[in-house]
């Protein structure tokens, strides 16, 4: 039931090579039997094995072969998949060092496919919020613990696919607000501030997150409690990624008004909307623990600092009211805070220079 005869899809691999990579693959599992006989169970059981050998460049041209050699549609075999997270997540869980070369490999390759099914089911927002809740969130708490490259590698393809698939309202109502509100939070802030533009208090992350939920069939208190715990400086790097993704967009969109129209993205909006919200937290973090200057040092200035060599200024507009965002209003904030950090002692000091 395989296709025998070779084809180009638009990925880096060719057919039938890799269509006969994954057929050795599943031979040596042993698992698998005729694509027309063979359930589903079997299918990620031996897709699950192919994950730890299969590089995830390889990853989508092989799925490619597989959604054109059988009945299995992009969705049903995303579901399949998202079910068989909880045994990789014990995986990861179970392994106290380093993740070695084939468990880096697994997860690549893993969010990988996610990523591609998501593009070929036509990336439904539902579905792409229950990715970000039971997949990506989840995710990126279990593997910084082991390997900060494996996370940054996950977060990016994810973030290609938001940029390709154009889905930035899901990131700003569910990433950004999530993870603006566990930094708050950290600094015993109950909700978000006046000037903010990304609403969130302890409760609840967006305006409209518990319809959300309700449409995933997701309990807002269990999903908000989960994470709690979420490392600082893990959700400060999430937030930077976030910007980069949403600046490299804006790049690949272009600044015309043609193609901002064309392709439902304006890349100078979204970028302005999180550097303004994340200037004004790294000036509050700066006046807080260690941690959280070391955080602000260390994760979100760079960064920063990096969005407006791109551009200069950005204008915002807050409850109606518009703002200029430039590099040297935030200087005049983080030398106020530095002054004050003088006249404190030896390591207020030490962050202050």
């Amino acid at each position: 039931g395989f296709i025998t005869e070779p084809f180009e899809l638009k990925h880096k691999y060719t057919f039938p090579s890799n269509c006969i990579l994954f057929l050795l693959i599943l031979s040596l599992s042993g698992k698998m039997a005729a694509p027309e006989t063979n359930s589903m169970a079997s299918l990620i059981s031996s897709l699950s094995n192919s994950f730890r050998q299969v590089p995830p460049a390889a990853i989508p041209a092989m799925l490619d072969c597989i959604l054109a050699s059988t009945a299995v549609s992009p969705s049903s075999l995303f579901s399949s998949l998202l079910n068989a997270f909880p045994n990789l997540a014990k995986d990861i869980i179970n392994e106290s060092r380093k993740l070695d070369a084939e468990r880096s490999n697994y997860i690549g390759s893993f969010v990988g496919s996610l990523c591609h099914l998501l593009k070929k089911s036509g990336t439904n927002l539902v579905v792409l919020q229950l990715f970000i809740w039971k997949i990506f969130i989840p995710l990126m708490k279990l593997v910084h613990e082991h390997d900060l490259e494996i996370l940054n590698e996950t977060a990016e393809s994810f973030f290609n696919l938001v940029i390709e698939a154009n889905t930035w309202e899901v990131v700003e109502t569910t990433l950004v607000p999530f993870f603006l509100r566990l930094v708050g939070l950290s600094m015993g802030m109950l909700h978000n501030e006046e000037l903010a533009i990304y609403r969130w208090n302890m409760h609840s992350v967006s305006l409209g997150f518990d319809d959300q939920l309700t449409e995933l069939d997701m309990d807002k208190e269990c999903m908000l409690s989960q994470f709690e715990s979420f490392p600082l400086r893990i959700s400060c790097h999430i937030l930077t990624s976030i910007l980069d993704a949403a600046l490299r967009g804006k790049h690949a969109a272009g600044s015309t008004s043609e193609l901002i129209l064309a392709n439902g993205f304006d890349g100078e909006k979204i970028s302005g909307n999180l550097l303004w919200d994340l200037c004004n937290l790294t000036v509050k973090m700066l006046s807080q623990s260690s941690e959280h200057r070391s955080s602000a040092m260390n994760f979100l200035l760079p960064f920063i600092f990096k969005a407006f060599v791109s551009q200069h200024s950005f204008e915002v507009s807050v409850h109606g009211q518009k703002y200029i965002l430039s590099r040297m209003n935030l200087f005049m904030k983080i030398w106020k805070c530095c002054k004050i950090l003088f006249s404190l002692g030896p390591l207020e000091r030490r962050d202050a220079y």
